[in-house]
């Protein structure tokens, strides 16, 4: 075993061990071309390790938590019945069971329309109710259906004016939303994919110029004022507060309620009917996150400011709450009633597991120099990969020569060294014989003491 360690005759062990050779090449076009590469290198190492990677910051922790809340929006109701109350256009028939058919309306308040679910960051806004009505059975005293269901449509959920506000904090860099000297930007994102319409559309509905050379599906409403003239003006005139009707929020998203819900087709002898949104309900996906980077051409920029972005995003699922038991209206003659709501569920979570709020960090700067340091090894090595193999007529001979044992530039670099001490010696002796007083200075002390004793016995 220990022959084959010293030899190197058996795997996995090495039969010879390479040594760095520095050896190096003068030509002028070659040198040129290291000396671009080594620049460009100098320079994409900047830009990508200081602004594109920003390799020296790390992200800190962004505390938040938001409330969403209705407020007085009878005066934005528009006069007459809406199209949508028995609107034969509206039915929908589902597998013979659901059947959504002859919906009528009601006026509902707003705050009872709104409900805030017990898990944090999820709030409601129904559209529809579907109430069963009970009674209980004298025989067996169960309770039975009685009568059809009833479907009714909420009058004007559209014109509801829903808002909310954000608390956020961020110690790292001493940020506190609700300071008053605090202005947080406020952006919007559209949800991906959305069409240009919808996106002039959704400017249109907030009442903000567009131009489609100019204007993203990236909204900036930081200072969003809308006013009618029946009510006071409302928008974002708060920190990190947004006030907005029902269906400008759907405009953002990318829809509205009476659009047909795409996902549910006419499928004969299943479902008859093109269900609209207003029934179907919706998924409203709000996602936060806090970034001190422009939320636009981000990528080559320097953190400064904290902004908040929501990055929106619809689910055309059915959505459903289902609400306690109730006493039925003395009207009905039922006893209990259970009511179904299918409507608008706003859900907001964290964009991504990380927010992009960036500060200096010494210890990421260290590594980020390590990692500069292996981009150049990298540079110097491609370098010399293409020296020793795409140069005509020279890369074949140079690879070669570097190529050898250890032992042969042993011997030629003392050879060589040979050769200069003589030529070295050689010049120096036939300066001294062209010039000698020149050179009078060189000679070796006991001769200069020698000069000197004979001029003092001349003397």
């Amino acid at each position: 075993m220990m022959q084959g360690v010293c030899t190197g005759t058996k795997r996995p062990y090495f039969e010879k061990v390479k040594l760095p050779v520095t050896a190096f090449v003068d030509d002028k076009k070659i040198v040129c071309g290291y000396n671009v590469l080594y620049l460009l290198t100098w320079i994409t190492s900047i830009v990508y390790f200081v602004f594109y990677t920003k390799g020296w910051t790390q992200r800190i922790p962004v505390g938040w938590s938001t409330s969403m809340f209705t407020g007085v929006s009878t005066p934005l109701y528009p006069p007459g019945t809406p199209i949508y109350c028995d609107n034969p256009d509206f039915d929908f028939f589902q597998y013979g069971i659901w059947n959504y058919s002859d919906i009528g309306c009601i006026d509902k308040n707003e705050q009872m329309n709104f409900r805030k679910h017990i898990a944090p960051g999820s709030f409601w806004v129904g559209t529809l109710d579907a109430h069963h009505d009970y009674i209980t059975n004298a025989t067996t005293g169960t309770l039975e259906h009685f009568g059809s269901q009833k479907l009714e449509y909420i009058k004007n959920v559209e014109h509801v004016l829903t808002g909310f506000r954000i608390v956020a904090e961020a110690p790292g860099v001493n940020y506190n939303s609700q300071l008053p000297d605090e202005k947080t930007k406020l952006f919007i994102k559209m949800p991906d994919g959305v069409l240009t319409e919808k996106i002039e559309y959704a400017y249109k509905i907030l009442g903000l110029p567009y131009d489609p050379l100019v204007n993203t599906s990236l909204l900036d409403l930081t200072s969003l004022q809308i006013c009618k003239e029946v009510v006071p003006c409302y928008g974002s005139e708060k920190q990190l507060y947004l006030e907005l009707r029902i269906e400008e929020w759907l405009a953002l998203f990318g829809t509205e309620l009476d659009h047909y819900n795409k996902t549910l087709t006419d499928k004969p002898g299943i479902s008859t009917g093109k269900p609209r949104q207003r029934t179907t309900g919706l998924g409203l996906n709000v996602g936060v996150e806090f970034t001190n980077l422009p939320p636009i051409d981000s990528a080559f920029a320097l953190p400064g400011d904290i902004s908040v972005i929501l990055h929106l995003q619809l689910d055309t699922n059915w959505q459903r709450i289902t609400h306690p038991p109730a006493p039925a209206p003395k009207n009905s003659n039922a006893e209990i009633r259970m009511t179904d709501s299918y409507g608008l569920r706003f859900v907001w979570t964290n964009y991504a597991t990380q927010h992009t709020v960036l500060v200096f960090s010494f210890r990421n700067l260290i590594t980020s120099m390590f990692d500069v340091v292996v981009f150049f090894s990298m540079s110097r090595i491609f370098a010399v990969y293409l020296i020793l193999h795409f140069i005509p007529k020279k890369s074949k001979n140079w690879r070669k020569a570097s190529k050898r044992h250890i032992e042969e530039l042993v011997v030629e670099h003392e050879e060589s060294a040979e050769v200069l001490r003589r030529k070295t010696i050689g010049d120096s002796v036939e300066m001294t014989i062209k010039n000698p007083m020149k050179n009078d200075f060189k000679l070796p002390n006991d001769r200069r003491r020698r000069r000197g004793t004979k001029k003092s016995v001349t003397k």
